[in-house]
């Protein structure tokens, strides 16, 4: 009787070992499909025009944010996760000290837009939407500051034909878009690559 267990053991994990070499040989012969290299496309590249070092200057109104004052200071971008995204980091000089941020620039394949995330030293936030176009570049943004005020700001990027210097407008809206007041003006100088 044990040899008959024994003889049914065997042949049950020979069995066993056939099945798994057969199944083992039928995935070596699928053909596995190739993996394709994503490569940053053109619209990825539009981002581009931010890489590099810069300096600006310009000065903020008075709205709900904080007064009139004028201010000045340093940002440089460079490219990310190879090519996928644009970081830049800034840091300023205004009346109430160092201010300081990141930003996030990223192409969306989903919904075919230019995405931007921004988040600064005083616990201010922004979210939205780049538009380039032929002379500049638009930005519609969610802006959440550091008290927890929401407020949409939007602003234009207009650039000089060589993309060495720029004038950037701002506005904001307390009220959901229905009426807009200037925030900042500024120009920026490239600095270097």
């Amino acid at each position: 009787m044990k040899n008959i267990d024994l003889t049914a053991r065997l042949l049950g994990f020979g069995a066993s070992i056939c099945l798994l070499a057969s199944h083992h040989s039928a995935l070596a012969e699928t053909p596995v499909p190739a993996v394709q290299v994503v490569k940053p496309g053109p619209e990825h590249k539009k981002m581009g025009i931010f890489a590099g070092t810069w300096t600006y200057e310009g000065e903020t109104f008075a709205t709900p944010l904080g007064p009139k004052e004028k201010f000045k200071g340093k940002l440089v971008s460079r490219f990310i996760l190879d090519g996928f995204a644009l970081e830049t980091k800034w840091e300023e000089k205004n009346p109430l000290g160092l201010a300081q941020g990141i930003e996030i620039h990223t192409y969306d394949l989903a919904s075919k837009s230019h995405r931007t995330y921004m988040f600064m030293n005083d616990g201010s936030q922004m979210i939205g939407t780049d538009t380039f176009g032929d002379k500049g570049i638009g930005f519609s943004y969610r802006l959440t500051d550091g008290k927890g005020r929401l407020m949409l700001a939007r602003a234009t990027a207009t650039f000089t034909v060589d993309h060495k210097q720029f004038t950037s407008k701002w506005e904001l809206s307390a009220d959901e878009g229905s009426s807009w007041m200037p925030f900042m003006e500024y120009t920026g100088k490239k600095a270097g690559k």
